[in-house]
């Protein structure tokens, strides 16, 4: 192949790459590349319920969280029961004699954090995952589905996004319960990332859900690198 034909071929291949990074197709920074945050992750959320009998009264729920890179996006999958073999300060005995979720500031100690660090077991009860699409500004956005149905019929439709920000990701669950004969009732819950820690294996921020649930939220990567948790 001459020098001439070499060069054409060349300046196609640059042509190409061009659009390519301009459509967000190409390169590791562009909006297709896999998020930052992939992989399994402990959450631990403390609240106020600012409408209950005892606004200072704080209550804390875990779960686990799995992001996995698809070609068209992500799949969040929800594991809303963490599984500890060390159940120390996460439950008390009820006047009934059944055991309930302890109320407070619950934080794992060293054996629990332990387990966060190992990776902790997925409980499938009650676990839930969607499929997330790559939108053009590189958030991602479950699918929607037009709700038509009779007067009689009931819907419960879940929308899950993450939006990423100069602080981080912003992690939303919407759930709308929809019904041909009322006024459609939704809630809300929002993790606003405001700190990622250096080696992006832990996140902290904000918390918000239905507009009276307010407080703060971590997120550790389980089974953590080497390192150890950050707090």
């Amino acid at each position: 192949m001459g020098p001439g034909r070499q060069s054409a071929w060349r300046l196609c291949g640059l042509i190409v790459l061009f659009f390519c990074l301009a459509a967000g197709k190409g390169g590791p920074d562009g909006p297709s590349a896999e998020p930052e945050w992939t992989g399994d992750w402990y959450l631990l959320v403390h609240y106020r319920d600012r409408e209950g009998v005892d606004p200072g009264q704080i209550f804390w729920e875990d779960e686990v969280w799995r992001f996995v890179a698809t070609p068209g996006g992500i799949r969040w999958t929800r594991h809303p029961h963490a599984a500890f073999e060390e159940g120390a300060g996460r439950s008390i005995r009820l006047p009934s004699g059944e055991r309930g979720q302890s109320l407070g500031a619950w934080w794992p100690n060293p054996k629990q954090r332990a387990e966060i660090e190992a990776g902790l077991s997925l409980d499938p009860f009650e676990m839930k995952s969607k499929p997330l699409d790559l939108e053009a500004g590189g958030g991602y956005r479950s699918r929607s589905r037009p709700w038509g149905g009779s007067a009689s019929s009931v819907a419960f439709i879940a929308h899950w996004s993450v939006e990423q920000t100069p602080e981080g990701p912003v992690f939303r669950k919407r759930d709308t319960l929809a019904s041909g004969r009322a006024e459609s009732a939704e809630g809300e819950a929002v993790f606003h990332t405001q700190f990622v820690a250096e080696n992006g294996n832990a996140m902290r921020g904000k918390f918000r859900r239905d507009g009276r649930f307010e407080g703060e939220f971590w997120l550790w990567r389980s089974p953590a690198p080497s390192g150890g948790l950050v707090q």
